[in-house]
């Protein structure tokens, strides 16, 4: 799930790309499953913004994923454990298809409300978008997002997608606004998800921030395999949930 609204986000950004460099530190937390596995699930998602370029890390306990992204595609690297894995993409083969879990997204409706709150100094108002998910089964679902217009994000050249334009996403890019909280309530096994940015710093970023060791990435797989890879992992996780 986490994988999933990370890339959701990146789309979200990639669509509303504007001026200044960018890093924020979202801290991710799951309610609603054994504590055990809650542990093992909340993650921190440090994301770093510059021209052209998109670098995401995202940890947890157990795991960590490193995606870059540029003009030509897409670098991503995995590691649970000791196991490291990794795909290479190139821009044509991500357009033609997606990194998106295949679940179809319907009946999108966007509530835009008057409430106020003020997060790291700058004003959000409450957006409130529902929807439906269908995998095997269909169920309604509810994203809380905490918007605001002030802040402004580096401009460049499009990136490749990461997911396809399905409902949900075009809802959450035609927003013009960037969330810094997020819930989002999944009414099938009561779980939710709050992922809060909790530092956002606006000064330059390095170059040499957007390199990856190519030590770290031998194999790569390619777009099927790695999708065939997500999909597994998706399903061993739903199985601990239960």
């Amino acid at each position: 799930m986490k994988t999933f609204f990370s890339l959701l986000l990146f789309t979200l950004c990639m669509g509303n790309l504007r001026s200044q460099d960018l890093y924020t530190r979202t801290q991710s937390e799951t309610l609603g499953l054994p504590s055990f596995i809650t542990k093992r699930t909340n993650a921190t998602t440090i994301t770093y913004y510059k021209k052209n370029k998109l670098k995401i890390e995202i940890s947890t306990m157990d795991s960590k994923q490193t995606n870059l992204l540029t003009e030509q595609g897409a670098s991503i690297l995995n590691q649970i454990g000791p196991d490291k894995n990794c795909g290479q993409f190139t821009r044509e083969e991500m357009n033609a298809d997606s990194l998106e879990i295949d679940a179809v997204v319907t009946d999108v409706k966007i509530e835009k409300t008057e409430e106020t709150k003020t997060i790291l100094g700058y004003t959000c108002k409450k957006i409130i978008i529902r929807y439906k998910i269908s995998q095997v089964t269909t169920y309604a679902s509810e994203m809380r997002l905490w918007c605001t217009d002030e802040v402004k994000l580096p401009s460049g050249a499009k990136l490749p997608e990461l997911n396809k334009r399905n409902a949900l996403t075009v809802a959450i890019m035609n927003l013009n606004s960037f969330p810094l909280e997020t819930e989002t309530l999944m009414e099938l096994n009561n779980v939710s998800t709050v992922s809060k940015v909790v530092e956002l710093s606006t000064k330059e970023i390095d170059e040499e921030v957007f390199t990856m060791n190519p030590k770290d990435c031998k194999k790569p797989l390619n777009l099927k395999d790695y999708k065939a890879m997500l999909l597994k992992r998706q399903h061993q996780a739903q199985m601990m949930s239960r």
